[in-house]
């Protein structure tokens, strides 16, 4: 009982935020249609493509931009799965909850390259209109990123202020280089 009481108010504040874009979208469905699986196939993320980045990145361009193309260009960097990795290490409700949420956007970035989102279309309407499921990839980006916070107050806890910043200094660093582009 107490636990729906509590999900009213994130529920209803859902469903008032939704709203507007559901009505956007039904409008539009009925003109548009659904999206054909060649496109959504096209923009549908692979294993491969979490390896990709731009050919204009400077460390990793030359040896990865053949991974992916455009929208699918995926790779989140080194430094923070290392990191991600690291926040791991230990496991409460809310990493548990970024972990799912990460393993969600990755499953659903792959569309139609898994059975999982073609079944998302057939009982979700809204997905049928999606182009490019690689989008999706945002979650796992948010879970890799908090997680790797969770990573980096790991590796300073209890250490002096000096080397705080210094792993911060040079954590700043190897992220910038590994997106330079």
């Amino acid at each position: 009982v107490l636990f729906r009481s509590l999900m009213v108010v994130p529920v209803v504040a859902s469903a008032v935020i939704a709203a507007p874009y559901a009505a956007a979208y039904l409008l539009n469905r009925s003109s548009l249609g659904d999206r054909i699986d060649r496109d959504v196939y096209l923009y549908s993320a692979t294993l491969r493509n979490y390896l990709a980045t731009s050919e204009f990145n400077l460390l990793y361009g030359r040896t990865s931009e053949w991974f992916g193309q455009p929208e699918r260009l995926l790779f989140p960097g080194i430094t923070a799965v290392v990191l991600a990795m690291v926040g791991l290490a230990q496991f409460d409700r809310t990493r548990i909850t970024l972990a799912i949420a990460g393993v969600t956007g990755f499953v659903l970035s792959l569309g139609l390259n898994t059975p999982v989102y073609a079944a998302l279309r057939l009982v979700v309407t809204p997905y049928r209109g999606l182009r490019a499921p690689a989008r999706a990839s945002i979650l796992l980006f948010l879970a890799i990123s908090a997680l790797a916070a969770f990573g980096y107050a790991r590796l300073v806890r209890e250490r002096s202020a000096t080397i705080r910043h210094l792993v911060a200094a040079l954590l700043a660093v190897f992220r910038s280089e590994e997106h330079t582009s």
